[in-house]
Formats: structure tokens, sequence, C-alpha cells
């Protein structure tokens, strides 16, 4: 039987250690986090044209993402409007990946 109320602090050292490892060498846990240069680089090849270049809104109807209120949104909504479209904007998916996505995301947080 395992004690889990060991008080031991090298135990407790030890056991953490281990995990930290397990943690770091499984190739399961590796996560891309979103990347805002290429998000920059995403966005000014397929946004830019209608949401501007520096996020102000080209178009009648474009968001101004230099005021945030678009973007006081959760990541989700905001995905969701990318991938399938919203308004005059068309979808994306099946256009841009998945990463892709996200990475205009973290840029387009950048302008407020």
């Amino acid at each position: 039987m395992i004690d889990t109320c060991n008080r031991n602090p090298a135990t407790a050292a030890i056991r953490l250690l281990l995990l930290a490892a397990t943690l770091l060498l499984s190739p399961l846990t590796a996560v891309d986090a979103a990347d805002v240069f290429k998000g920059k680089t995403v966005y000014e090849s397929y946004c830019a044209g209608c949401h501007g270049p520096s996020g102000r809104g080209e178009m009648p109807g474009t968001p101004n993402f230099t005021r945030g209120q678009q973007l006081i949104r959760p990541d989700l909504s905001l995905f969701a409007a990318i991938s399938t479209g919203k308004n005059a904007m068309p979808g994306f998916r099946g256009i841009l990946t998945e990463n892709e996505m996200l990475d205009v995301i973290t840029y387009i947080r950048t302008f407020y």
C-alpha cells in the first residue's frame, strides 16, 4: 500500500522530480503554443484586406480590434467565427489549419 500521508520532504521532492521527468519525457504531453509571429504572417495574407493591417477594420461592418470589444471573447468563440465565418466574412475551415487560426487569434490580441 502506498503511504499518501508521508510527510518526509526528501520523499516528496523525489516524487516531484519523478513526476516532472515523466511529463518532460512524454511525447504525449507536448502542446504547441500559439505563435504570434506565424499569426502575423497568416493575418497579413488572409485577414488584413478586410480587417486592415492594424486591425482597425477597412470595410464597413468589420470589427475594430484596437478597441478590444471583439477581443474580450474567449478563444473558442473567436475560433468558431474564423472557422465557420461570420456576417460577410467567409469561414476559413479547410483553408487554414487549426494551429494557424489559433496563431491569428494570438496575433489579433496584440492590437488591443
